[in-house]
């Protein structure tokens, strides 16, 4: 779903929701340019390969030079009732503009070359979409910067310096004695009639529609003349003269009120996007304006209930006061920093720093590139995020579906690639997929040399008298048992997984006495094992005419036609997730990101 300037906010309150909602939320970012080698800086010279720190420099200055130009956010919720992910894509063109309002500069620029810019035409990037009708955003920074300047904006009104007129600028003295006069003259009136005065050009009316007026410069002698000569008195500037009332208390702080209220709506209004950023990390949600959500689609204003509104949105906050999302990207190193600079602040200057902070925002933050790329990861995938959607398509279970009102990705999805909200969307389902085949594949052991570990550990050991346990290692650890219950085999070797329903431990089905039989090709050809495995559960296994039998000519071929292998047939009554993210799965998986290039080649942010 495409979510523009104008759509943002009649789609905010949904936005949140999906978020509150959500299990994951997985992102996707394009650049206007990316880091660079920078000469010098690697300190490897034999190696080649630089240290984290000097990668974390580069991207670094890279994100303080160019701007994020689309963010893809899609939210997953998982049904553990039916086993379904239902996935809502969110695509966000990102404007650099800053409304003229708020005293803000903000640079924009863009990589030449065929790293950045070459790379998203190639793909039919619209570079006037962020422009036109790109959502704004503000950063935490950039809101701190911008209420630092209105206080010493409002300072300086009240303590501007005076004017010393020379004795040789005889017009302006005379206008200054001549407003003298004219004040002096109206306050002494008993009772005060009429109750303000303008001051205007000599012979000219005061009307707002004088084509002619004070310069600025005669108004700041006005304004001088009343603060210093008539304390009890106060002015306000109009587009050609300034007005003289008396001073009131109770109306100067409504006034200060009223402009506080309109700083605050600009503000609100401008940080856009960010307000996503906030329901992400458990951040502070009571900055936004209802009224902006009293709008259609196209941005146009319509009638709503404004305690209604109020009351969605207070429910909302309430709801993510304190929540940390699950957070999933794939190639994560580079977003990670681009998101920082974007939405929160000033980067630090050490990598450990970063990470640390990040931690701090995302506890849970998840790289599917570590995951396709762990060194007890599937020797048989890609890592490309294309690639490895690629090869995970034969994959049926865990069951993914679009939200219905999510169609843009449902037909000819390929049209859509390297478009953040799309990228974002695959992301998220190959967090699914190859979570899922991972630990059922009982790929979740610590290595001996694991960078973020101290120990190595089976982080879910075999029940010692499964007969797939085997020695920590070993090429054919199968997937661990789940409550101690060890799991079903067939002769031919293929472990059917549990389904006591216990929170950690590989995917699981409801136990049911109906099973079908599949005849099964067993080639080490199918799987990286010399057997089947449970990963094997998976697959689509119908053939083109949506047998549930491989064919006759397959069957010969193999030369084993007599082999029955017993699997549960998916229906409404079974289910199979992903690792539960409190399971000891994610202790190998979650907070490494894959930084390629570097000597420590993982980023870990959390120990």
């Amino acid at each position: 779903m495409d979510i523009t300037r104008f759509s943002f906010g009649a789609k905010l309150p949904t936005l949140l929701n999906s978020i509150s909602a959500a299990h994951f939320v997985a992102i996707d970012f394009e650049f206007s340019g990316i880091h660079t080698k920078i000469p010098g800086l690697r300190s490897g010279a034999n190696s080649g390969k630089q240290t984290l720190q000097e990668r974390y420099k580069e991207c670094k200055e890279a994100a303080e030079k160019y701007q994020v130009l689309q963010v893809g956010v899609s939210c997953v919720e998982e049904d553990k009732v039916t086993g379904v992910y239902v996935v809502r894509p969110y695509n966000f063109n990102l404007s650099p503009l800053i409304e003229h309002k708020i005293d803000l500069d903000r640079d924009f620029t863009f990589q030449s070359g065929e790293v950045a810019i070459s790379f998203l035409l190639d793909n039919g990037f619209r570079f006037d979409k962020p422009i036109t009708a790109g959502v704004p955003y503000l950063s935490r920074q950039e809101e701190a910067d911008v209420h630092k300047r209105a206080r010493e904006r409002d300072g300086r009104s009240r303590n501007i310096a005076y004017i010393q007129l020379p004795e040789s600028d005889t017009q302006s003295l005379a206008f200054v004695q001549r407003v003298r006069e004219q004040i002096g003259e109206w306050t002494s009136r008993i009772p005060l009639r009429p109750d303000y005065l303008n001051i205007s050009p000599l012979g000219l009316d005061s009307q707002p529609d004088s084509t002619h007026g004070l310069s600025g410069f005669e108004k700041r002698l006005v304004h001088q003349l009343v603060r210093a000569e008539f304390p009890g008195f106060v002015t306000i500037s109009k587009p050609t003269f300034i007005q003289v009332i008396a001073y009131d208390e109770a109306r100067e702080t409504s006034h200060r009120s009223s402009r506080l209220n309109a700083l605050k709506a600009q503000i609100s209004k401008q940080t856009g996007l960010r307000w996503l950023v906030e329901a992400m990390v458990g951040g502070d949600l009571s900055g936004i304006n209802p009224m902006d959500c009293a709008q259609n689609t196209t941005g146009e204003p319509v009638f709503v209930n404004k305690d209604t509104i109020t009351s969605q949105l207070n429910g909302l906050r309430d709801a993510l006061r304190g929540h940390h999302t699950i957070l999933v990207g794939h190639n994560l190193f580079t977003d990670l920093v681009y998101f920082y600079n974007t939405f929160i602040g000033i980067l630090p200057d050490q990598v450990d720093d970063f990470g640390e902070i990040i931690h701090q925002l995302f506890p849970m933050v998840i790289d599917t590139k570590y995951l396709a790329t762990h060194e007890l990861g599937p020797r048989n995938l890609r890592s490309a995020l294309e690639d490895l959607e690629e090869d995970l398509q034969p994959q049926i279970f865990p069951t993914i579906k679009i939200h219905y009102d999510h169609s843009k990705y449902h037909l000819d999805s390929k049209a859509y690639a390297h478009e953040a909200g799309y990228d974002s969307f695959l992301t998220a389902t190959i967090l699914i997929k190859l979570a899922t085949r991972l630990e059922a594949e009982g790929e979740y052991v610590v290595p001996e040399a694991d960078p973020c570990s101290d120990d190595s550990f089976t982080t879910a050991p075999e029940s010692v008298d499964s007969p797939l346990a085997s020695p920590v290692g070993s090429p054919q650890t199968q997937a661990p048992t789940r409550g101690g219950v060890g799991p079903s085999v067939s002769p031919q070797g293929v472990s059917h997984i549990g389904g006591d329903g216990s929170a950690t431990g590989p995917p699981h089905r409801s136990s049911r006495k109906k099973r079908r039989k599949l005849k099964a090709k067993r080639s080490a050809t199918e799987t990286q094992f010399s057997h089947p495995t449970k990963f094997d559960l998976l697959v689509n296994l119908e053939n083109e005419e949506g047998s549930t039998e491989l064919s006759r000519s397959a069957e010969a071929e193999c030369g084993d036609t007599d082999t029955d292998v017993a699997a549960p047939e998916p229906d409404d009554s079974e289910v199979i997730l992903m690792p539960p993210f409190h399971s000891d799965f994610w202790r190998v998986y979650g907070n490494k990101l894959r930084v390629f290039g570097t000597k420590e080649e993982t980023f870990c942010l959390a120990d």
